[in-house]
Formats: C-alpha cells, sequence, structure tokens
C-alpha cells in the first residue's frame, strides 16, 4: 500500500469521523429519513478497462503498430455496505476458466469506493488496480493467429487510480437530498434541486517491468520504444446544478451536470 492511497484513506476516516454528529435537518414535507439505516447489499458489475497506444509518425498503413491492451477484470463481484451517512463497498475480479487464462493471461482486480453524506456536502473516494493486461490488437501483426491463439500478455503491467470527490451543496431551502439517490438512506417525496460545487482529485499510474511497446513494433516509436511509466495527477473546480425529479409519487431520476477546469501534471518516463 503506498503513500498516497493511506494518506486518501486517513483523510476520508477523518472526514468520517468529524461528521459523526452532523445530523441533517431537511425540510420534512420534501425529504423522509429511513427508520432502518443499515443496508447491506451484493452487487455484480461490469466495466471496460482499456488502454489504445497508437503513433502519429507515420509510416503505418496496416495499423500493426497499434496497441490496445485490456485488463481482464471487467467483471466484478463485491458487496457494500452503508448505514446512516457512511458507506463503503468492497470488489474483486470473478474468476475466469483456464483455458481464458492461457489466451489472455491472468488480471488480478481490487475496488474500493467509500462515501460520507451530510446537509451540505458529500464526499466520495474511489480505488482501483489492475494487474495483468493482454493486447487485443496481437492479430495485426501476427499472420497465423487464430480463434485458439494466445494474445501478447503483460502480466507484470499494473494500472491503479486513486480519487477524491467532493460536493458542497447549497441548498438554500434544505429541500433536496443527494444521498436519497446515492445513498438510498434518504427518500426525496418531491421534486427538488440545488446549486453545487464538485471538486475532484486523482492520481493515476500505470507502469510495466518491460516496456509497453512490443519488440515488433518499437520502430515504429521511436524516442517512445522503452516507455515503461505514467504517472498522472488532476485537480479539477466544476460549480453545477443537481435536481431530483419525483413524478407520481413512484419514479425517480437524478440529474447532476457541472462544468469548470482542470489542472493535470503528467510524468512520462522509462526505468
Amino acid at each position: 500500500m503506498n503513500i498516497i492511497f493511506k494518506t486518501a484513506v486517513t483523510g476520508f476516516i477523518f472526514l468520517v469521523l468529524s461528521c459523526a454528529n452532523v445530523y441533517p435537518q431537511l425540510d420534512s414535507n420534501y425529504v423522509a429519513r429511513y427508520n432502518e439505516r443499515f443496508i447491506f447489499s451484493l452487487y455484480q458489475s461490469w466495466r471496460n478497462f482499456d488502454l489504445l497506444i497508437t503513433q502519429d509518425g507515420g509510416g503505418d498503413s496496416t495499423g500493426i503498430s497499434q496497441l490496445n491492451y485490456i485488463a481482464r477484470g471487467n467483471n466484478s463481484s463485491g458487496f457494500g455496505i452503508d448505514y446512516d451517512k457512511i458507506g463503503f463497498s468492497v470488489g474483486w475480479g470473478t474468476p475466469v476458466t483456464e483455458s481464458e487464462i492461457k489466451r489472455k493471461g491472468k488480471t488480478t482486480s481490487f475496488n474500493f469506493g467509500g462515501a460520507i453524506n451530510a446537509k451540505k456536502f458529500r464526499v466520495e473516494m474511489a480505488y482501483r488496480r489492475y494487474i495483468g493486461f493482454y493486447d487485443n490488437y496481437t492479430s495485426k501483426r501476427d499472420s497465423l493467429f487464430t480463434d485458439s491463439s494466445a494474445f501478447l500478455q503483460q502480466p507484470g503491467m499494473y494500472s491503479r487510480m486513486i480519487k477524491v470527490k467532493g460536493f458542497y451543496f447549497v441548498n438554500r431551502k434544505k429541500r433536496f437530498s443527494y444521498a436519497a439517490a446515492y445513498a438510498n438512506t434518504q427518500r426525496q417525496l418531491k421534486t427538488a434541486g440545488s446549486f453545487v460545487f464538485i471538486s475532484n482529485f486523482y492520481n493515476y499510474q500505470l507502469k510495466n517491468d518491460s516496456a509497453f511497446i512490443p519488440a515488433k513494433t518499437q520502430s515504429y516509436y521511436n524516442d517512445w520504444k522503452n516507455w515503461n511509466r505514467l504517472n498522472v495527477f488532476g485537480l479539477s473546480f466544476n460549480p453545477g446544478y443537481s435536481v431530483n425529479f419525483v413524478l407520481f409519487k413512484r419514479v425517480f431520476l437524478n440529474l447532476t451536470g457541472s462544468l469548470g477546469v482542470e489542472l493535470q501534471y503528467r510524468d512520462y518516463g522509462s526505468t
């Protein structure tokens, strides 16, 4: 566990403790609190995680220099726990067959998410990690490639993302509950909305024990042929608006939109 993840977890725990005694006083004509506040859930999810690498130096009319690395962690199983203002979820990759591992390699994945809700703000934290990728474009460089051939595999390829996201809701009339949409601990009774300020900090890291670019295509990438490390930091600030629509007391829909600026730092290299 690296220092960035430790710092993020420590900050998240501090926010949880600081909000332990903050109970939202909202307009009861618009927001109702559930008597039962403990929620345990099991889930399965599917998300597409891939990395597309192309070069723009020319000299490749057939596309053999393109790479499309995919992590076999798209299918994930896990559980989530919500209690009052605090919630978290943990997920891991669903096991695959031996024949799939032989063709596409093995990916280990881990996902963690957490959130706290208060009257005026919400803080979310996410951690995702994947180890082991395969190149979906292997067939472009292998004329004998068939449905049973093994893809180019990068078992040591490592991807990690840490994100902390904060929401501040103006909620002047105290009629809006974002927790009704994403924490399931409150119920929005009538349509209401609020201006919101959203701040987002993230760190994305990608690295490999060898070059991302395989030997057969390194001639197309010149100075980038030995590239095997990427580290990105981002910080954004976005004002916006969020609204909960309630139709016929049965249909519920949340829409949130924001527009702002982002600062990003990228570090590329080879080790």
